[in-house]
């Protein structure tokens, strides 16, 4: 989840979030301005994972797909 940063422009988005770029060049893993951050993505992709697990293993289908983007 981008938060505010949804939809800008990475320049836009270093004019306004100045703070976030420079903490993730520290290594810091900051959340984007009411959005996530990298460990909270992982937390979230686990759990659908275990869900997903679940009902697999319930409905006996031994077969997905699953597509994503980038940051997963």
């Amino acid at each position: 989840d981008y938060g505010k940063v949804d939809g800008l422009t990475v320049k836009k988005a270093k004019k306004q979030y100045p703070n976030l770029f420079k903490s993730w060049k520290k290594g810091i893993d900051v959340k984007f301005p009411n959005g996530e951050n990298t460990n909270q993505v992982f937390n979230r992709l686990l759990s659908f994972l275990r869900d997903l697990s679940k009902t697999l293993n319930e409905s006996h289908i031994n077969r997905v797909s699953i597509f994503t983007h980038n940051g997963i």
